[in-house]
């Protein structure tokens, strides 16, 4: 499997992590993957990275503001 599909599998499971445990795992998949690669350049990979940013920016702003309603309540 290319790097390019691994990515997106391990994003996908990060999609359905249902706790801040299982993202940190997840990342730390994603950062092993990205060093073992041998593939130069990956293509696709900077798009993709940064859609998956953009995701995960919305998903971590939600989840401040869902915290922070729990907070003051």
């Amino acid at each position: 499997m290319k790097t390019l599909e691994k990515l997106k599998a391990i994003f996908l499971r990060i999609d359905d992590a249902k706790s801040n445990s299982e993202i940190e795992a997840l990342s730390l998949e994603v950062d092993k993957l990205l060093n073992e690669t041998h593939e130069r350049p990956i293509e696709g990979i900077a798009g993709f990275l940064l859609e998956r940013a953009n995701l995960l920016n919305q998903k971590i702003k939600s989840i401040s503001t869902e915290f922070e309603v729990n907070v003051v309540q």
